[in-house]
C-alpha cells in the first residue's frame, strides 16, 4: 500500500471506529446531551460566535493585516526597529 492512500485509509478507519463506539459515557456527556447532539437538536459551541459574522470577518481582516505587516517587516531589514 502506498503511503498517502494508507494514511487516508487509516484515518478513515479510525473515524469509523470512533463513530461506531461513541456513546454518552465515552464523550463524558449526559444521556440527554448526547441524544440532543446526535439528533441535531443541539449544536456544539464554537470558539467564535456566529451571531455576528460581520464582527468575525472584521477581526479576521485586522489579524491578516497585522501578519502581513509583520511579514513585510521581517522580509525588509530596513523596516525593523
Amino acid at each position: 500500500m502506498l503511503i498517502p492512500p494508507g494514511y487516508y485509509f487509516t484515518n478513515l478507519s479510525c473515524a469509523v471506529q470512533f463513530i461506531r463506539t461513541m456513546d454518552a459515557k465515552s464523550l463524558r456527556l449526559s444521556e440527554d446531551d448526547f441524544d440532543a447532539y446526535t439528533e441535531g437538536r443541539r449544536v456544539a459551541p464554537t470558539k467564535h460566535s456566529i451571531a455576528n459574522p460581520v464582527s468575525l470577518i472584521t477581526q479576521t481582516m485586522k489579524t491578516q493585516t497585522h501578519y502581513q505587516t509583520v511579514r513585510l517587516r521581517l522580509s525588509n531589514p530596513s523596516m525593523l526597529p
